[in-house]
């Protein structure tokens, strides 16, 4: 008997996570029929209409970080976390997809051969150059951060070997997604959860290879759109972070207009 075009088409799921009240989940605007909508939340209580809820991983033992680790379990381990879908799309819960998903895989993974894709960095091109702007506005515990730089060193991590946003990420249910995936766990468990520190890592340590998503960044494009940004009333980022980059980059203006040198760890931008 012939197959039917619904009996062979891929199954995609969209999936996203929130915890502590950083993001809150909408509707989706447009709901595509190409794939299911999978929501991972720490609120036992929540319902959106267009989304399928399920409990967040809880998991980690961390004072400051557990709620953002418990995410990144669903964001990192997808295949084997959502298992039974040949692709996934994953985004940040300040964003949502608006183009058909099935589209989006046919566009970035079309053949065997790619596995994973994801954003280039808009602003930076180094793990290193991450780092710094971490440290700079305290998004992770200075420790952390601090000790994966220097092993990422001593393993001869070259600076500038690229740099993702990792706010969206298009995947295929492949060995080779699962090598990078475990590898990408391991990583955040031993050190920072800045999941975007580790990825170039990963791809330059295992030579797994990473597909680019085109087209604009993970801001502006034709394909993810940011629709909120993150509420921290709720979630574990440290108070006054915003002011003190502020404070860092008029001090950086001032030295520019009295022609002062520029300070050896020059302010970035925070990272996505």
């Amino acid at each position: 008997m012939s197959s039917t075009p619904a009996q062979t088409r891929p199954r995609i799921a969209v999936v996203t996570a929130i915890g502590g009240g950083k993001d809150q989940l909408q509707a989706p605007v447009t709901r595509f029929e190409s794939a299911d909508y999978l929501a991972y939340t720490d609120d036992p209580d929540l319902r959106v209409e267009g989304w399928e809820v399920r409990r967040l991983p809880q998991w980690s033992t961390d004072a400051v970080y557990a709620r953002r680790r418990h995410a990144r379990a669903v964001k990192i381990l997808q295949t084997m976390l959502v298992p039974g879908y040949d692709f996934y799309i994953w985004h940040d819960g300040t964003h949502e997809v608006i183009m058909d998903p099935a589209e989006l895989v046919r566009r970035f993974l079309p053949t065997d051969e790619h596995h994973f894709a994801v954003y280039r960095h808009k602003s930076r091109g180094c793990i290193y150059d991450e780092a710094k702007a971490i440290l700079e506005v305290r998004l992770d515990d200075p420790d952390n951060v601090r000790r994966q730089v220097r092993d990422y060193r001593r393993a001869g991590m070259p600076r500038n070997a690229g740099l993702w946003e990792t706010g969206v990420l298009i995947r295929r249910n492949s060995e080779v997604t699962r090598r990078l995936e475990l590898a990408w766990w391991d990583q955040l468990a031993r050190y920072s959860s800045r999941d975007q520190l580790s990825l170039p890592f990963v791809e330059w340590s295992l030579g797994v290879p990473i597909s680019l998503i085109t087209g604009g960044n993970v801001s502006k494009n034709d394909f993810v759109r940011r629709v909120r940004g993150h509420n921290f009333r709720d979630c574990s980022r440290p108070l006054g972070s915003g002011l003190r980059r502020r404070v860092q980059r008029l001090r950086l203006r001032i030295q520019r207009l009295l022609g002062a040198s520029a300070p050896t760890e020059p302010v970035a931008k925070s990272p996505g």
